[in-house]
């Protein structure tokens, strides 16, 4: 028989739910003569069906309504529960002789089953549309790993642009306090230097806009963090939030215009509302919020 028209079911594993044995034998024999790399699982019945699934990787069940034990629709609604939520992308083909009316479909679609074949199907068409579900499937899992791939592209040139301009940023405060140490005189014209070199380094403009591609990159972090440490004060916040971005603790200190002792105080109370335990890394912590 030729196999060149169905390469999309080579090496793939199909789980078959159907407890009448001629049926289950016309199945298997219809994949060896078309596609015999293809791997076949039997189950008698939806609870065999998880089973089979809780044990073994499978890309396709072809699923019997009328079951002993657990059916075809009862499944269905089991695989709704949280449990069984890494099952969900397994699609499923309703096959069946009974219950084959537009009100059966619509209940074995609303539950997820992703078509619906009357038996007997001819099969040239029950592999067609198994194909053609296999086939969708690998396609959108292309598409899922290219959207991954681009956002994690976005999301590293986000934040090393986030980096760049908040290190520019402590760079300039770290030349305006050195400026600032150099001014002893307390003449007046030195003292209104000094309280314009104040204005520079205490100026929070920086803060929005960095925020705004912060969040870019991490959503609703802030409301995250404060919901795990109800009691974090603004400033502690922001602190936790550059610490998330990867500045270190120099760089924190000239972008706040505190000390590194300063910085070190505050890393310990953040610590502390977050009920951190001395081996935990607090810079892991955030970074996994």
């Amino acid at each position: 028989m030729p196999t060149n028209n169905h390469q999309i079911l080579a090496g793939k594993t199909i789980l078959i739910a159907e407890d009448d044995p001629r049926n289950r034998r016309a199945i298997i024999q219809l994949f060896a003569n078309w596609c015999p790399s293809t791997e076949i699982l039997m189950a008698l019945d939806g609870q065999q069906c998880l089973d089979i699934m809780a044990q073994r990787s499978v890309d396709l069940i072809l699923l019997d309504w009328d079951m002993p034990r657990m059916n075809g629709l009862d499944l269905l609604k089991e695989l709704q529960k949280e449990q069984y939520l890494p099952y969900k992308n397994i699609p499923i083909v309703v096959y069946t002789g009974a219950m084959t009316d537009s009100l059966h479909l619509a209940k074995a679609l609303e539950y997820g089953a992703i078509d619906f074949l009357r038996k007997p199907a001819p099969p040239i068409e029950l592999l067609a549309r198994i194909k053609s579900i296999l086939k969708q499937k690998e396609w959108q899992q292309q598409m899922k790993a290219a959207e991954a791939e681009v956002k994690a592209l976005q999301l590293k040139q986000l934040q090393k642009d986030l980096q760049q301009s908040l290190l520019v940023l402590a760079h300039k405060n770290e030349l305006l306090l050195e400026l600032k140490a150099k001014i002893e005189d307390p003449n007046t014209q030195r003292q209104r230097l000094l309280r314009e070199i104040n204005q520079l380094i205490e100026a929070e403009d920086y803060w929005l806009p960095f925020l705004q591609q912060f969040q870019q990159m991490e959503p609703n972090y802030q409301q995250k963090l404060m919901q795990i440490a109800p009691d974090i004060s603004p400033a502690e916040l922001r602190l936790a939030v550059l610490i998330r971005a990867d500045l270190d603790s120099k760089s924190i200190a000239q972008l706040l215009n505190i000390s590194l002792h300063g910085v070190k105080k505050s890393r310990y109370r953040i610590r502390k509302k977050l009920d951190l335990q001395t081996n935990d890394s607090l810079d892991k912590f955030l970074k996994n919020i």
